[in-house]
């Protein structure tokens, strides 16, 4: 009996150890909090520097209640351990929010702060008191519950906490806000990219009423704004956040003028390819300026750190800055490169005119392959949309008419008819001659009004004395040549129309279908799944679009055909110029909406590629601006058919944008969740390795206590046989 008494006296005795342990753990707490209402004296560190710190407490006083709420309730002495760590975080914790009060400028966030961290403390002290009495009572589950209440109340104050810690980083709140800028000007200029791509980048009037001169000084005075607003955040390790923040301010408000400075250049500029190359140059710019900005934050952070990082994003801005300044000017180099190539052309051809050489092994073949691919030649300078394509066209201008000349020379050879070689000469040097004249308007500014109806007239002069040419060599022993297809060309040409928007409504169909199965877990608004739908959703828009471009441009051919017979006439003036075109471009048209569908359901699987999207989303701009330039030619501007083409055309680039921008937002939601991963790794470590550490303390002082106690029995023993 003495020895069960012995063991309940024991017990009774651990029991109220462990309780008075509980209730200390509980006062150290309510002591820690009355001092929270005392002013304090700032320790010095930046703002960001004791936020960090001030979340990994936060993070691990969550993690230890959640450690507490699922330990075994029977192990009180475990339960009691597991109070004692979260007590020694709660109480740290509250020294650091001091340190966060007292350094923040920002009145809300002081009292924020304040605030949830009392209650957050509060609510782990009631956590403490609640394990008290389920290590009284384990199997009482009114206790339980309270436990498990408290615990939950904690994770709440403790996400209000972290919520409050934000609100005192002004600087960063700042930074956040010119990174968002930032991206929206990024934005902008890959939307600008795509107008451009199809030939749909223009000018406002005030921009119209600025020479190209003034707006290239106005885009290199900007980029210059940018690497002074960028070069300040050189200092970041020495500033506080509140500067850092203010300076990434500057650098956004540079970026956004630099990029309004660049897309007003690019939209007088008439080449396509110099306008995206200057639009790549400005968002390269942009985009480094991001890097620069959050290197800035972090060496902010971590003063005595490295910063090579930063170093580096500085340079790349320097670099990047001049490298737009060198594309400005070359953009206006590049705009008289076309103009020197079919300048050359024209002097070459006066040349062959005034001595053409004669080939003697010239065929009838040869004179009908020549005249087929002058056709083709001269209708790719008419619908050249950049100085690529221009210095392309006239050299094989160049090329195809010297031939002729030399060829409708020498194929004379095959007639008993001197009067039929002289006719061959003549007709061929007329055609020289058209083109010559033609290749003179080719010099024309595009993107003045009447240019592109002074290109038809020059193109058909050309294409009209072809005819002369077939019947000419017809005249020859045995030969029967035919370059026109005539009706046939032309109804080629509304069947491949057709045929595009067959299969672009198939591609819209597929898109339709293409949306995955949607994820029960929807936090975020601008979440996978939102991203997806929007990827798709323009996708869609873009086949749609693109299938109304493509029947409004079988209307417009349409249309033509019917104007053309009406007004009579030679057959050849059908002119295949404008019939080849179609083909070409409604064959492009179809292609590039089938890539486009092929990166969206990649998109639709998981499996957005920005590069993939943003790549077919630019081959539907370019093809688009191929076919509403050839529908365009020949027709009635004012006719309800071009009217309709216009607005689909614009439906395009519009949707088109859409797309660029949800390829970004799905690009920039892939970064961000690899970012808050590798955040949410760090985070997780370095709270397990705290709470581990202060488990692995608290066993050392036990250790200690025991060693004590044992010690101290030991001289007990010592004195009593003495």
């Amino acid at each position: 009996a003495s020895q069960s008494i012995g063991k309940l006296v024991n017990a009774l005795k651990a029991n109220a150890v462990i309780i008075r342990d509980l209730d200390k753990a509980s006062s150290v707490i309510d002591e820690a909090l009355k001092s929270l209402d005392k002013p304090a004296t700032a320790s010095g560190k930046s703002y960001g520097a004791i936020t960090q710190q001030l979340t990994t407490q936060a993070m691990s006083v969550a993690l230890s209640s959640s450690k507490l709420n699922a330990a075994d309730k029977t192990n009180i002495t475990g339960l009691t351990m597991e109070a004692k760590v979260l007590s020694e975080l709660t109480t740290k914790l509250i020294e650091t929010a001091k340190d966060a009060i007292a350094t923040t400028t920002e009145q809300n966030a002081k009292q924020a702060i304040a605030n949830t961290t009392r209650t957050t403390a509060a609510n782990v002290a009631k956590l403490i008191e609640a394990t008290k009495k389920v290590g009284s009572d384990p199997t009482n589950k009114q206790n339980l519950a309270a436990l498990t209440a408290n615990y939950n109340t904690i994770t709440q104050t403790v996400a209000q906490l972290l919520s409050a810690i934000k609100q005192g980083a002004t600087g960063e709140l700042l930074i956040d806000k010119a990174l968002e800028s930032i991206t929206s000007a990024i934005t902008k200029l890959a939307s600008a990219a795509i107008y451009a791509q199809a030939g749909q980048l223009e000018p406002d009037a005030a921009t119209k009423a600025q020479n190209i001169q003034e707006l290239q000084n106005l885009l290199a005075s900007s980029a210059q704004n940018v690497a002074a607003a960028t070069n300040k955040l050189s200092q970041a390790p020495k500033m506080n956040q509140d500067d850092v923040g203010k300076a990434s301010s500057a650098v956004a408000s540079s970026i956004i003028q630099m990029s309004g400075a660049v897309t007003k250049a690019a939209a007088r500029v008439g080449d396509s390819v110099a306008q995206q190359n200057l639009l790549a140059a400005a968002k390269e710019l942009a985009s480094s300026s991001t890097d620069l900005i959050r290197s800035a934050k972090d060496s902010n952070s971590n003063p005595n750190g490295d910063h090579a990082a930063l170093s580096e994003a500085i340079d790349s801005i320097g670099k990047l800055v001049g490298k737009l300044i060198e594309t400005a000017k070359n953009s206006a180099a590049e705009s008289a490169r076309g103009e020197r190539e079919l300048e050359n052309a024209r002097i070459k051809i006066q040349g062959t005119l005034r001595n053409t050489p004669q080939d003697d092994k010239a065929t009838a073949a040869d004179i009908a392959v020549l005249l087929r691919d002058i056709t083709q030649t001269v209708a790719s300078l008419v619908f050249a949309t950049n100085q690529e394509e221009i210095v392309e066209g006239a050299k094989a201008s160049l090329a195809h008419t010297r031939d002729l000349l030399i060829k409708c020379k020498g194929v004379g050879r095959l007639s008993p008819k001197p009067e039929v070689k002289q006719k061959l000469i003549a007709v061929s040097m007329a055609v020289a001659n058209a083109m010559i004249n033609f290749l003179e308007i080719c010099k024309c500014n595009r993107q003045d009004a009447g240019s592109q109806a002074k290109l038809e007239d020059s193109s058909t002069s050309v294409t009209m004395l072809m005819s002369d040419v077939v019947q000419t060599v017809n005249l020859l022993p045995n030969t029967n040549i035919r370059i026109d297809e005539g009706d046939d060309l032309e109804a080629m040409a509304e069947s491949e129309l057709m045929g595009a928007a067959k299969i672009i409504e198939d591609a819209a169909k597929f898109l339709a279908a293409a949306r995955p199965e949607r994820k029960i877990d929807t936090k975020e608004i601008l979440g996978e799944d939102a991203i997806t739908d929007a990827i798709l959703e323009a996708a869609k828009a873009i086949a749609n679009a693109t299938g109304t471009l493509v029947i409004s441009a079988a209307g417009a051919q349409k249309e033509r055909v019917a104007a053309n017979r009406a007004t009579g006439g030679k057959k050849y003036h059908n002119d295949p110029t404008w019939a080849n075109g179609l083909i070409s471009a409604a064959k492009s048209v179809a292609g590039s909406v089938q890539l486009l569908v092929k990166a969206s359901n990649a998109a639709s699987q998981g499996q957005a590629e920005e590069e993939a999207l943003v790549a077919a989303a630019k081959a539907v701009a370019a093809s688009t601006a191929q076919l509403v330039s050839a529908s365009r030619a020949k027709s009635d501007p004012n006719s309800s058919a071009q009217q309709k083409l216009n607005i689909a055309a614009k439906t395009v680039t519009n949707a088109t944008s859409k797309l660029v921008v949800a390829a970004q937002n799905a690009a920039k939601l892939l970064q961000e969740q690899k970012d808050q991963q590798l955040n949410l790794n760090k985070m997780n470590t370095g709270i397990q390795d705290y709470y581990e550490q202060e488990i692995e303390i608290l066993k050392l002082q036990k250790q200690l206590e025991e060693a004590r106690k044992k010690m101290a029995v030991m001289r007990k023993d010592q004195y009593a046989k003495k």
